[in-house]
């Protein structure tokens, strides 16, 4: 019997990972929309605070509130693509069942629910402890103006502290779970096997600058009541840091994995090094 499970095991594994990557497609889908709002939006903060224009509180609370649901979508996504990874390569007679597109759908669904309930809980808190005076003075737009008490800021960075202590928790388990089915696999389990392995590292690397990220509030908080010029430089680095390159990752990761683009990307490298190589030029 022993043969015949392993063989089972094999044809489970290779059907999960079959669909697990249509799935990671449709779910990475996600991660693409709201990073391209994020960035879009952010854009629009960061050319604003160049420019020294001051808005209302009353118009950059929307902004601010969409812009921290965008930012919060993509680490959710990512941990639900490693769980689906430890699925597909740890319990792959089960993938088929737990990550069909219906509940693929469901699991989207909730994740973007979460994400507005933490946020909307910031913004009934603010308005039941704010004047409408408050919502007409002139501001950048940046998340804080959301805490007008000590408390609810120090609320919400604990809130930021337990989330990442469970995300980190997550992806160590996942991450660890991988290596045990790698050792133990046949040839061509412990090919998918790795690559899974692989592809949760990455995804530490990304989540763990996200992590940075939630700290970079607060210390723009704490720079700007100091001066403004440095203000603007500590905010523009987190943003090319913190945002620009922890959404180049995902694309990198998940582009490089389809083989037309990773040959055109190839292609495109090899044609600009003979370029710039060639004597005649």
């Amino acid at each position: 019997s022993s043969p015949f499970l392993s063989l089972k095991h094999s044809l489970s594994l290779s059907l999960s990972l079959s669909l697990s990557f249509s799935l990671c497609c449709a779910v990475f889908a996600q991660t693409l929309f709201s990073d391209s709002c994020l960035l879009v939006m952010t854009d629009f903060v960061v050319i604003t605070m160049y420019l020294g224009q001051l808005l209302p509180i009353g118009f950059c609370i929307p902004v601010v509130i969409l812009m921290d649901v965008f930012s919060n979508v993509s680490p959710s996504i990512i941990i639900a693509m490693c769980l689906e990874r430890y699925v597909a390569i740890c319990m792959p007679l089960r993938h088929v069942e737990l990550f069909s597109p219906s509940r693929t759908l469901l699991y989207i669904a909730i994740i973007w629910f979460l994400c507005f309930v933490a946020t909307f809980a910031d913004l009934f808190i603010l308005l039941a402890f704010s004047t409408q005076d408050y919502f007409e003075e002139l501001t950048f737009c940046y998340y804080e103006i959301m805490f007008v008490e000590d408390w609810h800021m120090e609320m919400r960075g604990l809130y930021y502290i337990c989330d990442c202590l469970i995300i980190l928790s997550i992806l160590l388990f996942c991450y660890t779970s991988i290596i045990v089915v790698a050792h133990r696999a046949s040839a061509d389990d412990k090919q998918s096997a790795s690559k899974g392995q692989r592809t949760i590292l990455f995804h530490l690397i990304q989540l763990i600058l996200c992590t940075l990220e939630v700290i970079c509030p607060y210390v723009e908080a704490h720079v700007i009541s100091v001066s403004l010029d440095t203000y603007l430089i500590v905010r523009f680095f987190n943003f090319l840091v913190f945002t620009i390159l922890t959404k180049i990752l995902s694309t990198i990761i998940y582009g490089l994995r389809d083989e037309k683009l990773r040959a055109s990307m190839k292609l495109y490298i090899t044609f600009t090094r003979k370029v710039h190589h060639d004597p005649n030029k």
